[in-house]
């Protein structure tokens, strides 16, 4: 499946851009001069919601002839409305092989969650692959199935990929396993609070005060000693 995205060159500031309703943004590569563009929001949301970013997406110049074969290099959020507020879109050789992060899809049920009531525990979303750009996908299904007990685990070397890409992320890494249910004990240690007994703390200040007292005191004493010897 092809997706694609308009944008047009941007000659206004990135604020301005923005206010307009907008992402400001930038396409760049080994083929391409950096250019500065202006991609509409709402049809930017859409190609990430259908193909991550770990799809090619053809960009329409405006005022270009032929697409530029790109993918999402780099995403910047709003703090205040966690908005998307500037994009970089890497434009790629679709005659090199490049390396992307490939997002896993956990399907199945497992009986260690189903019927011994365990938690399904993800230690990874994604998995790291090499291969060309027109091979690359947009997820990975991982079934989840062969969890059986608590003892069992997913790694990197069970997850099937398509042939023509190359998995980088290390073979034994463990990318899903089954957590057992807390028992009573657990329970109970968590819900107990610890009793803090107060007359054993102390105040740090005022015992900072009272020593600096002390030695004032003992000063002057000394003091007092130095004058009346004279």
């Amino acid at each position: 499946m092809t997706y694609q995205l308009t944008v047009s060159p941007r000659t206004e500031k990135s604020a301005r851009v923005r206010a307009g309703g907008n992402i400001p943004g930038v396409v760049y590569g080994p083929q391409f001069q950096p250019l500065s563009i202006v991609i509409p929001k709402r049809d930017f949301l859409r190609v990430l919601k259908e193909a991550g970013e770990s799809m090619l997406i053809d960009c329409v110049i405006e005022g270009r002839k032929d697409p530029v074969a790109v993918l999402i290099q780099d995403m910047q959020f709003d703090p205040l409305n966690d908005g998307v507020s500037h994009v970089d879109l890497r434009q790629v050789d679709l005659s090199q092989k490049i390396e992307a992060d490939i997002a896993l899809k956990f399907i199945g049920e497992s009986f260690a969650v189903k019927s011994e009531g365990g938690a399904l525990v993800k230690t990874a979303d994604v998995i790291k692959v090499k291969c060309l750009p027109k091979d690359l996908v947009h997820e990975i299904e991982v079934p989840i199935d062969s969890l059986k007990t608590f003892d069992d685990v997913i790694k990197v070397k069970d997850i099937q990929v398509p042939a023509n890409m190359e998995v980088l992320s290390h073979a034994e890494d463990v990318v899903a396993k089954v957590a057992a249910p807390m028992t009573e004990a657990e329970l109970a240690a968590l819900e107990e609070k610890p009793v803090l007994d107060v007359s054993q703390i102390e105040v740090v200040g005022k015992k900072e005060k009272e020593e600096e007292g002390e030695e004032g005191a003992e000063a002057t004493s000394k003091g007092d000693d130095k004058i009346k010897t004279k």
